[in-house]
């Protein structure tokens, strides 16, 4: 950066060294150690600091200073640096002083970090080691800062361990950072201003408030409905109260509480424990000092950092202050990124704490814990229960009631998630914007993003048969905090091993180049990953450096002249009226319902008009419509209509000679053209995953492990948790970890998937797959409930 307070202060510190004013340049040279992030500065005021520390006498803390440069990566510093010590080892004769009795003391080993990481052997790419904190600080100043001063230690110090993805033989370019850098002007980061970001904010916390309160109305009466036509049961008196007060009163609660109720759910369903800085400066030093740095330039507490055992590459951040937030960060991640890209995706933290919309998104998240959680504990509660009876009838009432609740937890958390939806996806270009002004590293940072997909999806298709509790917990925290998340696990699955042998620009096309991609993203908690890189190779260029990926630059921002309106009005009624050729079938149903109601309602209002004048009295009633119920059984007739008009060109009969096989597969996916209407008969043999028993009761999470990649698989059973009543119906969520043929439809979206005709099992096992039925039987519900509100509408 051209005239920072680190540049001032390491020039300082030289012309001090040079009028041998050595403590004034030990000040400032340690401060541009603490503070700096451009490499080569850091390393001139290490050599600088080496000199002054051997002047004053100090040669331990020059001895320190000159181990680390000696792992420098310029030949030039290191060669320096191990002359240096050379000297300075031969120059100190360190010797132990002994008493009268001749006992001569041992120097105390220093306190060992509370969570211990498996160590690796010392590299020539080792890290700050452990002893670089100094002992001799308080407690509150060792998570502020690192100090050079080594103590002694018997122990060999910790190490990172090399990046491994050890499915993936990829070829990295390792483009390089900025020499200098800066705040990104507003029309380079394409993020507009932070205002915007905050508004979504508002609205956000609105919306999720008010969303809650309509689907408990609205829910409420219905499900009373219900329970009156069932027999032994009555209606649930709370669902016809008010519930404004009581979500409120939920809402404050996990707000105020919200860093320790999170904390403790981490720790006690993930294990989660305490990151020491000393651990996390062995894996990555570049991420101690930005953390440093960048709190210290926003006078920002320093954030608690925890850790999770977690085999996932995974970073997320939560609080409801700054001064509250907490980086959390997996294991996976710290073994599978490099140095620079630990501390470019722990940037992007920064940058969403600084924005705080890591309050808004955290306290979102917690709201969904709560349906979620019930879900987990319902799954598994009778999942044990029903272990202990040996009567059929018994083992299937538990697992049931078990089934039907948990179902019913993960309808309402997967119903809560829509309010949260836009800030989640605007929030990481935000961030991902923000970390490239603190690092000037956006080529580490498109790394980062590119090795959390694919260990992710590494981690999801791993044998559930090998490590069924492991691999359990980690598709509950990948679902549980998918919007915390850098990169959704969904998302992800395109970037497994089975698709190494591509590009990620061939990987990225349908991200960058599908003309709907923008409305298929619109029900995603994440944005297009292709579009987050392709910003990130913009940020690299405009510093002039060499992009990791050869993408194409993203459209400028919108301005706001007549002639960008007009265009952009032209375009969205284009596609919004060619929806059927884009949108799967039920939101293009609900699109032209909608539209086509709008039509009817309108051709009935006319009708009713002419009528009038024209003293037809039995028509006239068509033009009064005040309650509104002619314009909802217009749009539920053409919304049924469309449905049946639609269904068997979106559902062809999938036959032996026009069914594609794996060899088809991946370049269908990777098609730019590629959408969800276009229904390509698929079949493929390969191993399903997923979860398990009751918590797939909806068979929400299925995926088949083929040798085209890990593709998600959509199966609606005809009877869902109701088929855990009663034995002999086939259950997918049984079938985890065994190799399956799955026929069906293969589409793309913002991510690929199977709509399933069938599963079938080696041993002839199979489960039909019964959404052309089910969406049938809609269709004719809608038009019949149309019939019935022009049967009731009163002729006003």
């Amino acid at each position: 950066m051209a005239s920072t307070p680190e540049n001032s202060a390491l020039s300082s510190g030289l012309a001090a060294l040079k009028q041998k004013d050595y403590q004034s340049a030990i000040a400032h040279l340690e401060e541009v150690c603490q503070l700096e992030l451009d490499l080569s500065r850091v390393e001139r005021a290490q050599i600088g600091l080496v000199t002054a520390y051997a002047q004053v006498g100090d040669r331990e803390k020059a001895i320190a200073i000159a181990q680390t440069l000696t792992h420098s990566r310029n030949p030039r510093s290191a060669n320096w640096a191990n002359k240096t010590l050379e000297k300075l080892s031969q120059a100190a004769t360190p010797q132990k002083t002994a008493d009268v009795t001749g006992f001569v003391p041992m120097a105390s080993p220093p306190a060992k970090p509370s969570f211990s990481l498996k160590r690796q052997p010392k590299t020539e790419s080792a890290a700050l080691t452990a002893e670089h904190l100094s002992t001799q600080q308080s407690e509150t100043e060792t998570r502020l800062q690192l100090d050079s001063n080594p103590p002694p230690s018997s122990e060999p110090p910790l190490t990172r361990k090399p990046s491994e993805l050890s499915q993936q033989n990829r070829q990295w370019h390792q483009a390089g950072r900025a020499q200098r850098w800066g705040n990104l002007p507003q029309n380079i980061s394409l993020v507009g201003s932070p205002q915007l970001l905050w508004g979504l904010q508002i609205a956000t916390a609105i919306a999720l408030f008010w969303w809650m309160r309509f689907t408990f109305r609205y829910g409420g009466p219905k499900i009373n409905d219900l329970l009156l036509r069932l027999p032994l049961v009555n209606p649930l008196g709370f669902l016809y109260q008010d519930p404004t007060q009581l979500f409120l009163a939920i809402l404050v609660i996990l707000a105020v509480g919200l860093p320790w109720i999170v904390t403790g759910l981490l720790k006690f369903f993930y294990e989660s424990q305490p990151l020491p800085l000393e651990t996390l400066s062995a894996y990555s030093p570049d991420a101690v000092r930005t953390l440093q740095r960048y709190c210290r330039q926003r006078r920002l507490a320093l954030p608690q950092l925890q850790l999770l055992p977690n085999p996932a590459p995974l970073i997320f951040t939560y609080g409801h202050l700054p001064k509250t937030a907490c980086i959390v960060v997996s294991q996976g991640l710290l073994e599978q990124l490099g140095e620079e890209e630990i501390a470019a995706i722990y940037a992007t933290q920064l940058g969403q704490i600084v924005h705080w919309d890591f309050a808004v998104m955290s306290w979102g998240v917690l709201l969904l814990q709560i349906p979620y959680l019930l879900y987990l504990q319902a799954s598994i509660w009778s999942e044990k229960t029903s272990d202990r009876f040996e009567h059929p009838f018994l083992i299937n009432l538990i697992q049931g009631l078990g089934a039907t609740i948990a179902s019913l937890m993960y309808g309402i958390y997967w119903i809560l998630q829509f309010p949260l939806l836009w800030l989640s996806r605007w929030r990481l270009f935000y961030s991902d914007a923000e970390a490239v002004a603190i690092t000037g590293h956006p080529n580490a940072l498109i790394r980062a993003l590119l090795k959390i997909a694919m260990g992710v999806a590494d981690t999801v298709a791993e044998d559930n048969s090998a490590r069924p509790k492991r691999d359990k917990s980690t598709r509950w925290l990948l679902e549980s905090f998918n919007f915390l998340l850098p990169v959704g696990y969904k998302q992800a699955l395109l970037f497994s091993a089975q698709t190494s042998d591509r590009t990620f620009e061939e990987l990225l096309a349908w991200d960058l180049r599908n003309p709907y991609r923008r409305w298929l993203v619109a029900l995603k908690g994440h944005p297009l990953l292709g579009d987050r890189l392709s910003r990130l190779t913009h940020y690299a260029r405009f510093w002039r450096l060499e992009p990791e990926l050869d993408l194409p630059s993203p459209p400028r921002p919108f301005r706001w002249t007549q002639t960008n309106l007009q265009q952009w009005a032209t375009t969205t009624t284009q596609q919004l009226l060619h929806n059927a050729q884009a949108w799967p079938l039920l939101p293009s149903a609900i699109a032209y319902g909608c539209l086509g109601g709008l039509a009817l309602r309108g051709f009935l209002w006319v009708v009713g008009k002419i009528s009038y004048e024209l003293y037809i009295w039995q028509l006239v009633w068509l033009s009064q419509d005040k309650l509104g119920y002619l314009f909802a059984a217009c749009w539920l007739i053409c919304f049924g209509v469309y449905l049946l008009v639609r269904i068997n060109s979106y559902f062809p009969e999938v036959t032996a000679t026009n069914a594609k096989t794996e060899r088809d597969v991946l370049k269908l996916q990777l098609s730019e053209r590629s959408l969800p209407p276009q229904s390509t008969p698929i079949r493929l043999v390969g191993k399903l995953t997923g979860q398990r028993g009751i918590g797939n009761a909806l068979a929400q999470d299925l995926t088949i492990q083929s040798p085209a990649g890990p593709i998600k698989l959509h199966h609606y059973p005809l009877l869902g948790p109701l088929a855990y009543f009663g034995s002999g119906f086939p259950q997918p969520g049984a079938w985890i970890g065994q190799t399956v043929t799955v026929t069906g439809w293969l589409r793309r979206g913002a991510t690929p998937w199977i709509d399933v005709e069938q599963i079938r099992t080696r041993n002839n096992r199979t489960a039909r797959n019964y959404q052309p039925i089910w969406l049938t039987l809609m269709a004719f519900a809608v038009v019949a409930w149309a019939a019935y509100l022009i049967w009731t509408t009163p002729a006003t």
